[in-house]
């Protein structure tokens, strides 16, 4: 249980750091970027094998 409690602990410490604001870790490009594209190949895959 000493190894689960370790873990926990090192994740924790790890969060703080990577929870960033999307403005402050992206550039003015990134934010700006089309991100869904309803015609990509994965999209396609997704919703082919995943009918609602």
């Amino acid at each position: 249980m000493t190894g689960a409690a370790s873990a926990a602990v090192v994740v924790v410490a790890a969060e703080p750091a990577e929870a960033q604001p999307a403005s402050e870790r992206e550039s003015r490009d990134e934010r700006t970027k089309a991100r869904y594209q309803p015609d990509a190949p994965d999209v396609q895959a997704f919703y082919r094998t995943n009918r609602y």
